[in-house]
């Protein structure tokens, strides 16, 4: 794995965030020996991982996307909204919506509401809807251009 060579070479940072992309995708992928590579070198550099297995019930422990809750699920389908908007469709408060985001994050092993909707969308195959996370530094460096 690119992160534990990253490790090696003494870049703890970057090592870091290379090994937790690649248990996110291993987790996604279904690939858990990897996954679980992926969380010991995690551990071994300091970071807290959560161990358990991918499809387990137990909220606390439980990663992927099989891991969710039906409510989680329920929230995770909608995620692109925000949180008043998934309150009000719910029947929730906005501050239970934002707790479900926060476990669905967890779970899936994703830093934000556009990881969650590219996961979902990568398990269910349609990789087409993936969120371009890119496109607003995109824009700004081409404003950067524009200006120099």
């Amino acid at each position: 794995m690119a992160g534990t060579a990253t490790a090696a070479a003494g870049e703890r940072p970057r090592a870091l965030d290379e090994l937790e992309q690649a248990r996110a995708l291993f987790a996604r992928c279904g690939a858990n020996g990897l996954q679980q590579r992926a969380s010991r070198e995690l551990r071994r550099l300091g970071r807290r991982v959560p161990r358990g297995v991918t499809g387990q019930r137990n909220p606390r422990d439980a990663v992927g996307p099989a891991a969710l809750t039906s409510r989680e699920k329920e929230v995770a389908e909608v995620t692109g909204m925000t949180s008043r908007q998934i309150a009000a469709k719910l029947c929730l408060s906005p501050r239970t919506v934002d707790h479900h985001v926060e476990h669905i994050i967890a779970k899936l092993g994703v830093t934000s509401r556009a990881g969650v909707v590219g996961a979902l969308a990568m398990v269910n195959g349609d990789v087409g809807s993936v969120p371009d996370v890119f496109s607003g530094a995109r824009r700004h460096a081409e404003q950067i251009d524009r200006h120099d």
